[in-house]
Protein backbone atom coordinates (compact mmCIF):
# COMPACT_ATOMS: atom_id res chain seq x y z
CA UNK A 1 0.00 0.00 0.00
CA UNK A 2 3.06 2.72 0.90
CA UNK A 3 3.72 4.43 -1.86
CA UNK A 4 6.99 7.13 -1.94
CA UNK A 5 6.53 10.80 -1.79
CA UNK A 6 9.49 11.23 -4.12
CA UNK A 7 9.51 9.96 -7.99
CA UNK A 8 11.44 12.20 -10.03
CA UNK A 9 11.77 9.41 -12.65
CA UNK A 10 8.07 9.40 -13.30
CA UNK A 11 7.23 6.06 -11.31
CA UNK A 12 3.54 6.05 -9.56
CA UNK A 13 2.84 9.35 -11.67
CA UNK A 14 -0.37 10.14 -12.89
CA UNK A 15 -1.62 12.66 -15.49
CA UNK A 16 -4.05 15.17 -13.89
CA UNK A 17 -6.37 15.42 -16.62
CA UNK A 18 -6.99 11.78 -17.67
CA UNK A 19 -4.96 9.47 -15.25
CA UNK A 20 -2.91 8.22 -17.18
CA UNK A 21 0.03 5.89 -16.26
CA UNK A 22 2.83 8.09 -16.57
CA UNK A 23 5.86 5.79 -15.49
CA UNK A 24 9.04 5.28 -18.36
CA UNK A 25 10.65 7.91 -20.84
CA UNK A 26 7.35 9.53 -22.48
CA UNK A 27 8.67 12.66 -22.87
CA UNK A 28 7.16 15.80 -21.18
CA UNK A 29 3.53 15.36 -22.52
CA UNK A 30 0.96 12.94 -21.86
CA UNK A 31 0.78 10.48 -24.60
CA UNK A 32 -3.13 10.28 -23.95
CA UNK A 33 -4.34 13.95 -23.53
CA UNK A 34 -1.57 15.67 -24.46
CA UNK A 35 -1.24 17.77 -21.20
CA UNK A 36 2.48 19.51 -20.74
CA UNK A 37 3.65 17.34 -17.58
CA UNK A 38 5.75 19.10 -14.59
CA UNK A 39 7.02 15.25 -13.21
CA UNK A 40 9.59 17.58 -10.63
CA UNK A 41 5.78 18.77 -9.56
CA UNK A 42 3.54 16.27 -9.33
CA UNK A 43 6.15 13.60 -7.46
CA UNK A 44 6.28 16.07 -4.51
CA UNK A 45 3.15 15.83 -2.11
CA UNK A 46 2.12 19.60 -0.73
CA UNK A 47 0.68 18.08 2.30
CA UNK A 48 3.30 19.39 5.41
CA UNK A 49 3.00 16.01 7.51
CA UNK A 50 4.67 14.29 4.41
CA UNK A 51 7.67 16.66 5.14
CA UNK A 52 7.67 16.28 8.91
CA UNK A 53 11.18 15.47 9.63
CA UNK A 54 12.39 18.51 7.90
CA UNK A 55 9.76 21.03 9.70
CA UNK A 56 8.97 19.08 12.45
CA UNK A 57 6.62 16.57 13.77
CA UNK A 58 3.84 18.90 15.95
CA UNK A 59 4.27 22.24 13.27
CA UNK A 60 3.67 19.39 10.29
CA UNK A 61 0.60 18.15 11.57
CA UNK A 62 -1.01 21.51 12.81
CA UNK A 63 -0.33 22.73 9.47
CA UNK A 64 -1.52 19.66 7.58
CA UNK A 65 -4.89 19.45 9.64
CA UNK A 66 -5.56 23.00 9.12
CA UNK A 67 -5.10 22.37 5.20
CA UNK A 68 -7.37 19.66 5.54
CA UNK A 69 -9.86 21.70 7.09
CA UNK A 70 -9.93 25.06 5.06
CA UNK A 71 -8.11 23.51 1.89
CA UNK A 72 -9.63 20.26 1.33
CA UNK A 73 -9.06 21.13 -2.60
CA UNK A 74 -5.29 20.86 -1.79
CA UNK A 75 -5.87 17.07 -0.63
CA UNK A 76 -7.84 15.93 -2.68
CA UNK A 77 -5.13 17.18 -5.67
CA UNK A 78 -2.82 14.78 -3.88
CA UNK A 79 -4.56 11.95 -5.99
CA UNK A 80 -2.64 12.66 -8.70
CA UNK A 81 0.59 12.37 -6.81
CA UNK A 82 2.28 9.32 -4.66
CA UNK A 83 0.85 9.02 -1.44
CA UNK A 84 2.98 7.60 1.14
CA UNK A 85 0.27 5.24 3.00
CA UNK A 86 2.48 4.97 6.35
CA UNK A 87 2.23 7.96 6.78
CA UNK A 88 -1.39 8.44 6.38
CA UNK A 89 -1.37 5.72 9.05
CA UNK A 90 0.48 8.13 11.30
CA UNK A 91 -1.17 10.99 10.68
CA UNK A 92 -4.54 9.13 11.87
CA UNK A 93 -2.79 7.67 14.84
CA UNK A 94 -1.75 11.28 15.97
CA UNK A 95 -5.57 12.50 14.87
CA UNK A 96 -6.79 9.95 17.31
CA UNK A 97 -4.22 10.57 20.46
CA UNK A 98 -5.25 14.38 20.76
CA UNK A 99 -8.49 13.08 21.12
CA UNK A 100 -7.78 10.66 23.55
CA UNK A 101 -6.12 12.11 26.10
CA UNK A 102 -8.45 14.65 26.89
CA UNK A 103 -11.15 12.56 26.86
CA UNK A 104 -9.70 9.68 28.82
CA UNK A 105 -8.40 12.05 31.63
CA UNK A 106 -12.03 13.42 31.50
CA UNK A 107 -13.40 10.34 32.06
CA UNK A 108 -11.24 9.32 34.77
CA UNK A 109 -11.93 12.57 36.66
CA UNK A 110 -15.87 11.78 36.16
CA UNK A 111 -14.95 8.10 37.65
CA UNK A 112 -12.93 9.46 40.53
CA UNK A 113 -15.49 12.03 41.93
CA UNK A 114 -18.21 9.20 41.55
CA UNK A 115 -16.60 7.22 44.30
CA UNK A 116 -17.54 10.20 46.62
CA UNK A 117 -21.17 11.30 45.71
CA UNK A 118 -20.26 14.17 48.64
CA UNK A 119 -17.99 15.76 46.02
CA UNK A 120 -21.09 15.92 43.84
CA UNK A 121 -22.50 18.72 45.94
CA UNK A 122 -24.09 21.76 44.26
CA UNK A 123 -25.02 19.71 41.16
CA UNK A 124 -28.44 19.74 40.91
CA UNK A 125 -28.69 17.28 38.07
CA UNK A 126 -29.44 13.54 37.89
CA UNK A 127 -25.26 13.07 38.10
CA UNK A 128 -25.67 14.04 41.83
CA UNK A 129 -28.25 11.76 42.72
CA UNK A 130 -26.76 9.05 41.11
CA UNK A 131 -25.65 6.53 43.83
CA UNK A 132 -21.77 6.52 44.21
CA UNK A 133 -20.03 3.77 42.86
CA UNK A 134 -18.75 0.90 44.58
CA UNK A 135 -15.18 1.56 44.06
CA UNK A 136 -12.53 -1.09 45.19
CA UNK A 137 -13.37 -3.96 47.93
CA UNK A 138 -9.95 -2.54 49.79
CA UNK A 139 -8.28 -5.13 49.31
CA UNK A 140 -5.15 -5.75 46.63
CA UNK A 141 -7.27 -7.72 44.24
CA UNK A 142 -9.78 -5.12 44.48
CA UNK A 143 -7.43 -2.40 43.35
CA UNK A 144 -6.41 -4.51 40.77
CA UNK A 145 -9.30 -5.30 39.29
CA UNK A 146 -10.49 -1.28 39.40
CA UNK A 147 -7.15 -0.89 37.74
CA UNK A 148 -8.00 -3.52 35.12
CA UNK A 149 -11.57 -2.11 34.65
CA UNK A 150 -10.44 1.44 33.69
CA UNK A 151 -7.64 0.00 31.79
CA UNK A 152 -10.65 -1.84 29.86
CA UNK A 153 -12.40 1.73 29.35
CA UNK A 154 -9.11 3.01 28.03
CA UNK A 155 -8.76 0.90 25.65
CA UNK A 156 -12.44 0.83 24.18
CA UNK A 157 -11.77 4.64 23.81
CA UNK A 158 -9.04 4.09 21.92
CA UNK A 159 -10.23 1.80 19.29
CA UNK A 160 -13.63 3.46 19.14
CA UNK A 161 -11.82 6.83 17.89
CA UNK A 162 -9.42 4.66 15.65
CA UNK A 163 -11.93 3.03 14.01
CA UNK A 164 -14.38 5.70 13.66
CA UNK A 165 -11.38 7.70 12.32
CA UNK A 166 -10.66 5.23 9.49
CA UNK A 167 -14.21 3.32 8.54
CA UNK A 168 -14.94 5.98 5.97
CA UNK A 169 -11.94 4.13 3.55
CA UNK A 170 -14.35 1.47 2.71
CA UNK A 171 -16.03 3.74 0.02
CA UNK A 172 -12.86 5.16 -1.46
CA UNK A 173 -11.41 1.91 -2.96
CA UNK A 174 -14.62 0.80 -5.78
CA UNK A 175 -13.18 -1.35 -8.28
CA UNK A 176 -13.31 0.27 -11.32
CA UNK A 177 -10.03 2.64 -10.41
CA UNK A 178 -6.73 1.15 -10.87
CA UNK A 179 -5.55 -0.31 -7.88
CA UNK A 180 -2.37 2.31 -7.38
CA UNK A 181 -5.09 5.42 -7.51
CA UNK A 182 -7.19 2.86 -5.42
CA UNK A 183 -4.86 2.75 -2.69
CA UNK A 184 -4.05 6.66 -2.59
CA UNK A 185 -7.44 7.52 -1.98
CA UNK A 186 -7.64 5.28 0.70
CA UNK A 187 -4.64 7.01 2.53
CA UNK A 188 -5.68 10.39 1.65
CA UNK A 189 -9.15 9.21 3.14
CA UNK A 190 -7.00 8.82 6.80
CA UNK A 191 -6.39 12.62 6.46
CA UNK A 192 -10.04 13.11 6.37
CA UNK A 193 -10.20 12.47 9.99
CA UNK A 194 -8.69 15.79 11.13
CA UNK A 195 -11.69 17.15 13.01
CA UNK A 196 -10.68 14.33 15.81
CA UNK A 197 -7.89 16.55 17.05
CA UNK A 198 -10.24 19.43 17.92
CA UNK A 199 -12.46 17.11 20.05
CA UNK A 200 -9.79 18.26 22.95
CA UNK A 201 -11.84 21.46 22.97
CA UNK A 202 -14.99 20.34 24.43
CA UNK A 203 -13.34 18.00 26.61
CA UNK A 204 -11.38 20.96 28.34
CA UNK A 205 -14.46 23.20 28.14
CA UNK A 206 -16.43 20.37 30.02
CA UNK A 207 -14.09 20.15 32.47
CA UNK A 208 -13.48 23.70 33.23
CA UNK A 209 -17.29 24.40 33.59
CA UNK A 210 -17.39 21.24 35.98
CA UNK A 211 -14.76 22.79 38.35
CA UNK A 212 -16.48 25.80 38.43
CA UNK A 213 -19.51 24.42 39.24
CA UNK A 214 -18.19 22.26 42.35
CA UNK A 215 -16.18 24.95 43.74
CA UNK A 216 -17.54 28.03 45.94
CA UNK A 217 -17.33 30.09 42.65
CA UNK A 218 -20.70 27.67 41.47
CA UNK A 219 -22.26 29.17 44.46
CA UNK A 220 -23.15 32.47 43.21
CA UNK A 221 -24.81 33.64 40.41
CA UNK A 222 -21.66 34.32 38.45
CA UNK A 223 -19.72 30.91 38.61
CA UNK A 224 -23.14 29.30 37.35
CA UNK A 225 -23.44 31.26 34.40
CA UNK A 226 -20.15 31.00 33.71
CA UNK A 227 -20.03 27.23 34.35
CA UNK A 228 -23.41 26.77 32.18
CA UNK A 229 -21.54 28.96 29.56
CA UNK A 230 -18.52 27.16 29.51
CA UNK A 231 -20.56 23.51 29.16
CA UNK A 232 -22.93 25.42 26.38
CA UNK A 233 -19.83 25.97 24.41
CA UNK A 234 -19.03 22.86 24.93
CA UNK A 235 -22.04 21.35 23.43
CA UNK A 236 -21.48 23.68 20.23
CA UNK A 237 -18.15 22.91 19.81
CA UNK A 238 -18.11 19.15 19.91
CA UNK A 239 -21.09 19.33 18.13
CA UNK A 240 -19.04 21.19 15.20
CA UNK A 241 -16.57 19.11 15.58
CA UNK A 242 -18.70 15.98 14.88
CA UNK A 243 -20.15 17.55 12.19
CA UNK A 244 -17.21 18.40 10.65
CA UNK A 245 -15.71 14.86 10.97
CA UNK A 246 -18.84 13.55 9.23
CA UNK A 247 -18.40 16.06 6.32
CA UNK A 248 -15.13 15.75 5.47
CA UNK A 249 -14.80 12.13 4.48
CA UNK A 250 -18.16 12.56 2.15
CA UNK A 251 -17.27 15.83 0.58
CA UNK A 252 -13.83 14.55 -0.58
CA UNK A 253 -15.26 10.88 -1.74
CA UNK A 254 -16.28 12.48 -5.40
CA UNK A 255 -12.83 14.74 -5.88
CA UNK A 256 -10.54 11.13 -5.00
CA UNK A 257 -12.78 8.55 -6.23
CA UNK A 258 -14.73 10.33 -8.79
CA UNK A 259 -17.84 8.52 -8.36
CA UNK A 260 -21.27 9.73 -8.16
CA UNK A 261 -23.78 11.26 -5.65
CA UNK A 262 -25.24 7.99 -4.98
CA UNK A 263 -22.06 6.60 -3.58
CA UNK A 264 -21.62 9.76 -1.68
CA UNK A 265 -24.99 9.76 -0.36
CA UNK A 266 -24.19 6.23 1.04
CA UNK A 267 -21.35 7.30 2.50
CA UNK A 268 -23.21 10.03 4.59
CA UNK A 269 -25.83 7.54 5.66
CA UNK A 270 -23.63 4.91 6.41
CA UNK A 271 -21.11 7.26 8.59
CA UNK A 272 -23.51 7.16 11.56
CA UNK A 273 -24.88 4.03 12.41
CA UNK A 274 -21.13 2.74 11.48
CA UNK A 275 -20.05 4.96 14.65
CA UNK A 276 -22.72 3.76 16.98
CA UNK A 277 -21.98 -0.30 15.95
CA UNK A 278 -17.96 0.76 16.71
CA UNK A 279 -19.48 2.09 19.85
CA UNK A 280 -21.80 -0.45 21.10
CA UNK A 281 -18.61 -3.03 20.26
CA UNK A 282 -15.84 -1.61 22.06
CA UNK A 283 -18.47 -0.83 24.96
CA UNK A 284 -18.21 -4.49 25.23
CA UNK A 285 -14.88 -4.49 26.33
CA UNK A 286 -15.27 -2.48 29.84
CA UNK A 287 -18.59 -4.10 30.05
CA UNK A 288 -17.16 -7.47 30.34
CA UNK A 289 -14.07 -6.67 32.36
CA UNK A 290 -16.59 -5.30 34.76
CA UNK A 291 -18.96 -8.45 34.81
CA UNK A 292 -16.04 -10.71 35.38
CA UNK A 293 -14.80 -8.52 38.33
CA UNK A 294 -17.93 -8.66 39.69
CA UNK A 295 -17.80 -12.40 39.24
CA UNK A 296 -14.42 -12.60 40.84
CA UNK A 297 -15.03 -10.45 43.90
CA UNK A 298 -17.85 -11.66 44.57
CA UNK A 299 -16.11 -15.65 44.64
CA UNK A 300 -13.50 -13.78 47.33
Amino acid sequence: MAESTEAPDGDGLICPACGYDLRGPIGDRCPECGLTIDRTQLAQSRLPWTHRARIGRGRAYWRTNWLVLRQAKVLASEIDRPVDFRAAQTFRRMTVLFAFIPLLGLGIWFYVRSLDRSLWQGFPTIVARAPALPGPSGTALGWVLEVCCLAAMAVALWLFLLGAAGVASYFYHPRRLPVVRQNRAVALSYYTCAPVAWLFVPALLVTGGLVIFATPLGEHTRGRLLSAGLLLLAGVTGGSTIIAWWYLPVRLLRPLTGCGWRRAIALALFLPPAWTALAALAALIPLTVVFLSLVILSLG
